[in-house]
């Protein structure tokens, strides 16, 4: 009963320097990747602009081919927007905040996660390539566990961005 006892306390103690730990982690994050794609930058942003087109070259289309994407009428402009529902990526909702011919700027909502996220994608050329370069930054909060993951977010977000601009630059330009 006394080893019970002690292996039940030593991994109370363990979860709460665990938790405890998590405050002293950044309370926000950023993620960045970057591609050079031959071709203009009107061809890109339009691909960009245009959240329809995103389901062409998201990862995240490609893991869930039956997601359910609702849009608002209008794209390619400030406050249009795209939603979203999917078993394997969650729920979500994105509304473009900024669109100019070098930068698209936009908000994210995970409401199943009670997170919120901004994005960029913006846009430098010269006479035969563009170099997009995608961010995405947001607030973990003060829980200890949001700001575990926080830990991981370059990891996972990452190799998403990496996939869907490997997946943007071939359709761009083929």
């Amino acid at each position: 009963m006394k080893t019970f006892l002690k292996t039940v306390l030593f991994v109370v103690l363990l979860a709460g320097l665990a938790a405890g730990a998590g405050f002293f982690f950044p309370g926000s994050y950023r993620v960045e990747r970057s591609i050079t794609i031959r071709g203009d930058r009107q061809g890109v942003m339009r691909r960009l602009a245009d959240l329809r087109e995103w389901k062409t070259w998201g990862a995240w289309y490609e893991r869930d081919p039956g997601m359910a994407v609702s849009y608002s009428d209008k794209q390619a402009v400030r406050g249009a927007w795209s939603e979203w529902k999917s078993k394997s990526e969650g729920n979500g909702r994105m509304t473009l905040t900024e669109v100019t011919p070098v930068n698209l700027r936009y908000d994210l909502v995970f409401p199943d996660y009670g997170m919120k996220s901004t994005g960029a994608m913006n846009l430098a050329a010269d006479a035969t390539t563009v170099r997009v370069t995608w961010t995405c930054e947001g607030e973990l909060g003060n829980n200890p566990i949001t700001r575990w993951m926080g830990l991981w977010l370059d990891g996972w977000i990452g190799k998403d961005f990496d996939a869907s601009l490997a997946k943007l630059k071939k359709i761009c330009e083929g």
